[in-house]
């Protein structure tokens, strides 16, 4: 009698893990999904973008006032500018970054106009 309800104990448990994994898997396909949308708005607003718009960090860090071409990567690294809006990265994560320099600078200027003087 204990062997039984082990068993169907048992039974109940791997039913219910399957439940869970059905589910997991539904939410997994859910979000690869979701990303591959995201990465179709991606392609899109890059391509969207002409080449003239952009501007490379070396010759973007004398029009945003930075000293040199590596403060403004470091900036770009620390998360000043907001990716995919103003700073976009050619040919996957090993590319180079372009910057959106109307973009930034439409930004910073209502930022500025933000900024109470006391």
């Amino acid at each position: 009698m204990d062997a039984e309800k082990f068993l169907a104990n048992l039974e109940q448990q791997l039913n219910e893990w399957s439940a869970v994994a059905s589910d997991i898997k539904r939410q997994l396909s859910d979000l690869q999904q979701g990303q591959e949308e995201l990465r179709i708005q991606i392609a899109t607003i890059s391509s969207s973008k002409q080449s003239n718009d952009l501007q490379s960090v070396s010759e973007a860090y004398q029009l945003l006032g930075y000293d040199s071409p590596e403060a403004l990567r470091r900036a770009i690294r620390s998360g000043h500018f907001k990716s995919g809006v103003e700073v976009f990265k050619l040919h996957g994560d090993t590319g180079p970054w372009r910057l959106d320099v109307g973009a930034i600078r439409a930004r910073l200027g209502k930022e500025q106009q933000l900024r109470r003087v006391c």
